[in-house]
């Protein structure tokens, strides 16, 4: 209840660190791809937006999609969703930590 009220009235119960987000990102590629293989019956939802996570290649292109498209797990039904989404400094510190060297500047 207190996690709620917090989160409507967009106060930060705790900080999230970029190395979790990557790997939320990793799991949620692994979790598809056994999705995908039918290995896994369980009803897991994905940290990220379901779309981004069905067409991201790697890690590195889920973030670039949740950045792009931060709106839509913004106004998601699932709480972490909303919490990683809201965050957009959060979603480029994550995005500078699995970039290739050099190319921080560019994006």
């Amino acid at each position: 209840m207190v996690t709620a009220v917090l989160e409507k009235h967009g106060t930060k119960l705790c900080a999230i660190k970029p190395s979790a987000i990557v790997g939320a990102a990793e799991a949620d590629l692994a979790l598809r791809e056994r999705k995908i293989r039918r290995r896994s019956a369980e009803n897991i939802p994905y940290v990220f937006h379901r779309r981004h996570v069905q067409a991201a290649s790697c890690a590195l292109d889920l973030i670039d999609r949740a950045i792009r498209d931060r709106y839509s797990g913004v106004y998601c039904g699932k709480r972490i969703t909303r919490i990683v989404y809201g965050d957009e400094e959060l979603l480029r510190a994550v995005r500078a930590l699995l970039s290739p060297i050099g190319t921080e500047a560019a994006g």
